[in-house]
Parts: structure tokens; C-alpha cells; sequence
């Protein structure tokens, strides 16, 4: 998890991949297990556990993440410090193929929770849930709010 402890480091991630663009917006989000399909045709549709999303003007850039051992969700409770990146960890997703994007902020017992879901021209949907409060990644918060503001 090093490899993404600080803004500057999760920029450089980005940067090169070729995802850096003037208006740069990092966050970590989850793959929401309740409402992402399971089994053999969910793992290779989702090959992520979560993802750090960088959202430009242009589209989003996202690094597959995954676990480092079996974990139970429990709400805000797993530590994302347990991810490491996944093989071949980036994918663009220009504005153009992003058919919609929905984005809700959690209200009274869900509050610090955000869902999103974004659907692709190639009939992806990728169900995601981020936390507000991700203590182990200072930058995280603040990518967070700008991507609801920018969205929602």
C-alpha cells in the first residue's frame, strides 16, 4: 500500500499511466459487493476489490486494487491499507463511453458513505461505494468531496 500513501505519490500513479489531466480528482472506491454480480462472470467482469479512481476532464482513470487476503466488508471497518495492486492495474474510461454515472451521498445511518454506479457503452455497470473517512489515506477525503460536488 505504499505505493499510494501520499497525493503526490498517487499522482505519479497517474501520471504515468497517461491520466493526468488540469483538473485531477483522487479518491479510493470499493466494489459494491451487494450489488455487483458474483461468481466466475462477476470476477472477470469486476477483476477489482476497489480502485483508485482519478476522475479528469476527460474521462476516469482507474488502478485495480485487490485485497491482500480475504476480508470481511464491515462497513467502514476494513482498512484499506490491506490492498495492493492488481497485475494490470489501469483502465481509462474516456467521457465519451460513460453512458451515465449516478452518484448518492448516504444519508442518516449511511451518512460518510457515497454509492456510485457508472455504465459504459459497452454495457459495463460497476456498482462502488466509497467512505468518507479512509484514515489510512490523508488524500482521499478531499478527492472524495470534489468528485460528489462535481456529480451529484
Amino acid at each position: 500500500m505504499s505505493e499510494f500513501d501520499t497525493l503526490e505519490q498517487v499522482a505519479k500513479l497517474f501520471r504515468d499511466a497517461g491520466c493526468e489531466g488540469q483538473s485531477n480528482c483522487y479518491f479510493v472506491a470499493r466494489k459494491d459487493q451487494r450489488r455487483a454480480k458474483s461468481g466466475v462472470v462477476g470476477g472477470m467482469e469486476y477483476p477489482y476489490d476497489a480502485m483508485i479512481i482519478n476522475q479528469t476532464e476527460n474521462g476516469l482513470g482507474m488502478i485495480y486494487l485487490n485485497w491482500t487476503k480475504t476480508l470481511t466488508l464491515n462497513n467502514n471497518l476494513t482498512e484499506v491499507a490491506k490492498i495492493r495492486d492488481v497485475d494490470a492495474p489501469f483502465r481509462f474510461i474516456p467521457n465519451e463511453d460513460i453512458v451515465e454515472m449516478n452518484v448518492k451521498e448516504g444519508k442518516l445511518f449511511d451518512k460518510g458513505k457515497v454509492l456510485m454506479t457508472i455504465k459504459t457503452v459497452d454495457k459495463k455497470k460497476h456498482p462502488l461505494i466509497a467512505f468518507a473517512d479512509e484514515q489510512s489515506l490523508p488524500w482521499h477525503a478531499e478527492g472524495l468531496r470534489a468528485f460528489v460536488s462535481r456529480n451529484a
